[in-house]
């Protein structure tokens, strides 16, 4: 992992498969600004805030290269304002017509992005339970 700020922006924008001048867009500024302020390291808070949410990454990430936590909990507390939302789930159908390709939206990638970035363990943990919810809503 990068060293430095603009290193972990650099290879967060990368791993979200995006380009300096597709991340400019996203957060509403200049090409040339952008570039700058990944080059040099130089960003608001404000601003990384934004790129965070953008690169679906927590902005510790960016800032220390890892998160910052004493408890290993998981923290979803900027997922919470909002109204929750769940991965849908791709219909199966047995008449022969093959269903419409799933497509991910954007809170849904985010959530991809945020387990790409587990550790293993912590991964296997939420995939696990992400199951056993999903087994128990099929008993209903």
């Amino acid at each position: 992992m990068g060293n430095t700020i603009n290193e972990r922006i650099a290879l967060y924008r990368k791993m979200a498969n995006l380009t300096q001048t597709e991340a400019a867009e996203k957060m509403g500024m200049k090409y040339s600004t952008y570039s700058q302020m990944e080059r040099k390291g130089t960003i608001s808070a404000e601003r990384l805030r934004a790129l965070a949410d953008i690169l679906g990454v927590r902005p510790e990430v960016l800032l220390y290269g890892k998160e910052e936590k004493a408890s290993g909990e998981l923290d979803f507390s900027a997922a919470r304002t909002e109204a929750p939302q769940t991965l849908r789930q791709p219909v199966n159908f047995n008449d022969g017509f093959s269903p419409a390709p799933f497509v991910a939206n954007r809170k849904e990638e985010n959530i991809l992005k945020i387990l790409r970035n587990l550790p293993k363990s912590d991964y296997d943990e939420v995939i696990e339970f992400i199951n056993k919810k999903y087994k128990e809503s099929k008993k209903k």
